[in-house]
């Protein structure tokens, strides 16, 4: 059984997309491998509460009105409107649990490390990390805490994880998920005096006078 339930219907093939975004519900498509593509429609303030919790690496419950059958899905895709930011179409993949996924998770700091107080920053290198497992074991964010930190220049690479056994971590070991930097120095900047102007002189030249450039003294 998956952490999160959702309920959908079959999409009403009477409006368009765009008519039943208005009516708060959101048009949704699912398939997989072996698996026939369907359309759905869902409850907009229901799929917000649970993408807030769930996010696209959690399992989920699908559970369609008047099937008793519940599919195991997960969110593969969110189509958003680029003016409003509102979610317009949602796609779900139905995984098989017997077979293992790979699925990038974020990764979430926590705590406060002592070596933000002596001065240092908190560089969050690794922002997701991509692992393999069986879709019942995925979560929806990997918490690391940086409480531990106790210096700058310290860090935690991805091989000091530690994760569940289901996960088999598919990212270089040596990478950095997050590290304490040093202050940045201020930048010193010197001011460089200005050439002074070349100096105007007037020559005569019979009647008339005209204006020149005094010029540097030639080398010998």
């Amino acid at each position: 059984m998956a952490q999160f339930e959702l309920h959908a219907e079959k999409r009403d093939g009477k409006l368009k997309p765009h008519q039943i975004v208005k009516k708060g519900i959101i048009p949704a498509t699912i398939y997989g491998h072996n698996y026939p593509s369907e359309s759905l429609q869902l409850d907009s303030k229901a799929f917000h509460a649970l993408f807030k919790l769930a996010k696209q690496t959690s399992l989920i419950d699908l559970k369609v009105a008047g099937e008793d059958k519940v599919r195991p899905v997960l969110i593969h895709q969110i189509q958003r409107n680029v003016l409003t930011d509102q979610v317009i179409h949602v796609e779900f993949y139905v995984v098989n649990l017997t077979e293992k996924v790979t699925a990038s998770i974020p990764v979430e700091l926590v705590g406060v490390s002592p070596a933000v107080k002596l001065g240092g920053y908190v560089f969050h290198g690794l922002q997701e990390l991509s692992v393999t497992c069986f879709p019942q074991d995925l979560v929806s964010k990997i918490t690391v805490d940086i409480s531990a930190i106790a210096e700058i220049g310290q860090g935690i690479a991805v091989k000091d994880l530690k994760l569940p056994s289901t996960f088999t971590i598919v990212a270089d070991p040596e990478e950095i998920i997050v590290k304490i930097l040093p202050p940045e120095k201020e930048e010193v900047v010197e001011e460089v005096e200005a050439p002074a102007a070349p100096e105007l002189v007037k020559k005569k030249k019979g009647d008339e006078e005209e204006a020149a450039v005094e010029a540097a003294p030639k080398k010998k």
